[in-house]
């Protein structure tokens, strides 16, 4: 009867023989799936340890599945606890699968914020020049819109005039930018007939296409413009509110889904 090393696997795998057979007979029921010579992947060696090392009897032609272990060897653990003992290290990696995937996805990403927003020079609706410059050290709100936007923009404009209200005196503490993605139509003038249905601290910017352009390219906004019947067009675009601290840095965007009151709350935060 031929003798076979097997290397490097815990003890209750040592049953397992060198063979192409099955051990998991009548007395191996847990594990009727598991071909003894698939474990051999783990290697077969003589210079290991020796104590890593069992030499365990090969199935000879007509034994019978489930045979016993030569004497004096480890006898192989009862079905149901190698059924137990199976499960248990399956749990502990799936487990430890989802903690890392966990760790992964939740990790801080070092700069992420700081990739919304940076620098930029426009101009307001009083047709002077405007820039980051003027908003630093100070918190404040961006939103991307146009004077012609049906419903979105004028109902955030409104929910962001609720808000300054709300901040009474604190409200000279924030800037709320509002930044057109139609320059072509909304000039200065047009700007500061579309502001004045709203909170009069809203400041309109505006600049030439290319200028606008890169300011919403740093904010991840998307814009673009579609023609309408008649020649007319509309510009579709996100509409989101963004909330930059002091320091000019994105933070997070900021929820008008709730009252003007607990946004007011959350804004007094960041001043």
């Amino acid at each position: 009867m031929g003798l076979v090393n097997v290397v490097g696997l815990p003890r209750y795998f040592r049953f397992f023989a060198a063979g192409t057979r099955s051990l998991a007979g009548p007395t191996w029921p847990g594990l009727n799936s598991l071909g003894a010579g698939k474990f051999m992947a783990y290697g077969v060696s003589t210079a290991m340890d020796p104590l890593c090392r069992r030499d365990i009897p090969r199935y000879a032609s007509g034994w019978p599945q489930g045979a016993l272990l030569k004497s004096g060897e480890m006898s192989p653990m009862a079905p149901k606890t190698t059924r137990f003992v199976l499960f248990v290290a399956a749990f502990m990696a799936g487990l430890a699968t989802v903690f890392g995937v966990l760790f992964v996805v939740t990790k801080p990403q070092a700069g992420a914020t700081a990739a919304i927003g940076g620098p930029f020079q426009l101009v307001d609706q009083n047709g002077r020049p405007f820039s980051d410059t003027d908003v630093k050290g100070e918190p404040f709100l961006v939103f991307f819109g146009f004077t012609h936007c049906p419903d979105a923009c004028p109902t955030t404009l409104l929910e962001l005039s609720d808000v300054l209200d709300k901040l009474g005196s604190d409200a000279d503490k924030v800037h709320v930018l509002f930044i057109t993605v139609d320059p072509e139509r909304d000039n200065p003038s047009a700007l500061k007939d579309y502001l004045s249905a709203f909170n009069s601290r809203l400041i309109g910017l505006t600049g030439d296409l290319q200028t606008v352009a890169a300011v919403a390219r740093a904010y991840h906004v998307y814009f673009q413009k579609v023609q309408l019947d008649g020649g007319e067009y509309t510009m579709d675009h996100s509409a989101i509110v963004y909330l930059m601290n002091k320091d000019g840095r994105f933070v997070a965007p900021f929820s008008l889904k709730r009252s003007a009151q607990d946004a007011a709350a959350d804004l007094r935060q960041f001043l």
